[in-house]
């Protein structure tokens, strides 16, 4: 009989992004250090965009005082929203086609496709959109940080109050394109056409804060970023300057994505373990040897999960039993310089066979690992990521009192790679399997359901064997904030678009601000 799974039917499954409880971790260790940017806020445009359109909004409804009038209206302000979007979206894409560029991070390319295409081919088109309005909830976060608009609430509503900043750039915006018709259109409605795009797209577009118009507006938003006000967190504000002053170095020295100066950030923390570390350089060291951890544990998920859906339910025995008969391909040897494990031998000696250099070059070869043609061969990727990780930290973790991120899969893992370093590699195997990933897969994933959040569970025990719930498990690694510090940087006009190396002139005389290198 087919095996029937109990989620079977359901119209929506959820597959979970952490379902180890390790991402978090790593997450917060770099949340702190970029000021509010998340991972899902690209460009900074709209960083003044959308508290100038919350203060037009509030100025039109009577809201924003003290005297609180009336509540605020959800639908209205996400439908000014939906119009802003598209909006900067034909700006961005007239801008870009201008300069022969092609940037991305912009909100609704897969909502207004047909409404772009339309402009694109010459017609008009009426902003009566009953689709998107993101904007607002991606972009309030960062706002608040950086005091275009508050923390707090108006009272009893959802709605942030203004803050001199948020005032400060709808002025700004008054003067700049106040009598433009794409401003109209975007708090009144109405119809937009290509020649009013071509009139005033550098004023909306994403890819213009640096054009001549758009000057007064850039230089808001950099005072923004970089000063803070009497009422903001001057901590804040110095965290996010160490961490910009780090990706401009890196840039300076030939790095342009945020993914290789993360891992120049590590390499050079651990080869210099005992010597004099920066806090942000400590920081981000720690972030991505966090992520390596939860990396490494979720690739070993994902080699428990595949056996247990092949077999409708098998124990962790008989997981790594399966492993250890899995050819292994080419390739592992240049991870653990042998063909294949020997798997009787002590963890201590399978450490020893561990290369260090093809986890210290560069970025972790993350797609090398998820597409190991085998269970096995995946499991013996994410053994030596955890182990060759475990040894390049010794002295890092030791020289410090405490790292960032105390409830992070290298505290269970490492504690354990120490305990069973004289074990041999089958059984400190099936500890760390027992321990890291399922024990921790079914803790986490049960306390999230108990708290009423949807079904993750990719097996269930039935006495000693993992049931299959028909779900596959993929190894995540989580996506970094830098990389759009990265992009509001460049938009800005630090780092060049082009692609060309180093910093701009201004990005150089911000360095040296910063405190130069």
């Amino acid at each position: 009989m087919a095996t029937t799974f109990w989620n079977q039917g359901e119209k929506e499954v959820s597959k979970g992004l952490d379902i180890l409880g390790y991402r978090q971790v790593d997450q917060n260790v770099e949340k702190d250090w970029v000021s509010g940017v998340t991972t899902i806020s690209f460009r900074a445009r709209y960083f003044s965009l959308v508290p100038w359109l919350v203060a037009e909004y509030y100025e039109r409804r009577g809201l924003g005082h003290d005297d609180v009038v009336v509540e605020p209206d959800y639908d209205e302000l996400i439908a000014l929203h939906r119009r802003l979007e598209l909006v900067i979206l034909a700006c961005t894409r007239y801008a870009d086609r201008l300069a022969a560029t092609n940037t991305a991070g912009l909100i609704g390319p897969d909502l207004y496709g047909t409404e772009i295409s339309s402009l694109e081919a010459g017609h008009a088109v009426h902003l009566d959109l009953n689709r998107g309005g993101a904007s607002y909830g991606t972009y309030v976060a960062p706002c608040r940080s950086f005091g275009l608009l508050a923390h707090e609430n108006l009272p009893g509503s959802w709605a942030p109050k203004l803050t001199p900043r948020t005032r400060g750039v709808r002025d700004l915006r008054r003067e700049l394109a106040g009598d433009t018709h794409l401003a109209h259109v975007v708090l009144e409605g109405g119809t937009i056409g290509p020649e009013m795009i071509a009139a005033a797209a550098d004023l909306f577009s994403a890819s213009s804060l640096t054009d001549g118009r758009s000057e007064p507006e850039r230089e808001f938003l950099e005072t923004a970023l970089f000063r803070p006000e009497a009422t903001q967190d001057p901590k804040q504000y110095e965290r996010f300057a160490q961490t910009v002053r780090l990706v401009l170095f890196a840039v300076r020295e030939g790095l342009s994505a945020s993914s290789d100066i993360i891992a120049r950030t590590y390499t050079e923390a651990v080869q210099n373990a005992t010597g004099s570390i920066t806090d942000v350089r400590l920081v981000w060291a720690t972030y991505e040897l966090h992520r390596r951890v939860h990396f490494a544990l979720e690739l070993m998920l994902s080699a428990v999960t595949s056996i247990v859906i092949e077999h409708d339910g098998a124990t962790v025995e008989q997981a790594i039993a399966e492993w250890m008969t899995d050819d292994m391909p080419a390739e592992i040897e240049d991870y653990i310089g042998l063909p294949g494990p020997r798997w009787l031998q002590p963890l201590g000696r399978f450490i020893d066979t561990v290369k260090d250099e093809p986890f210290l070059v560069g970025p972790v070869a993350r797609s090398t690992g998820r597409q190991m043609p085998s269970p096995g061969a995946k499991a013996v990727f994410a053994l030596a990521l955890l182990c060759a990780t475990w040894r390049q930290t010794r002295g890092l973790r030791a020289n410090r009192s405490r790292l960032p991120g105390s409830q992070a899969g290298m505290c269970r893992a490492f504690p354990l790679i120490e305990e069973v370093l004289k074990e041999p590699l089958n059984t400190a195997v099936r500890t760390l399997t027992d321990r890291c990933v399922v024990e921790a897969h079914l803790n986490t994933t049960l306390r999230k359901m108990g708290h009423g959040l949807k079904c993750s569970l990719r097996f269930f025990p039935d006495g000693e064997v993992l049931r299959p719930t028909g779900i596959g498990a993929r190894a995540g690694y989580s996506a970094d904030r830098l990389s759009n510090v990265v992009g509001v940087l460049t938009d800005l006009g630090f780092i060049p678009r082009n692609g060309e190396d180093g910093l701009t002139a201004r990005g150089t005389a911000l360095l040296r601000e910063l405190g130069g290198v």
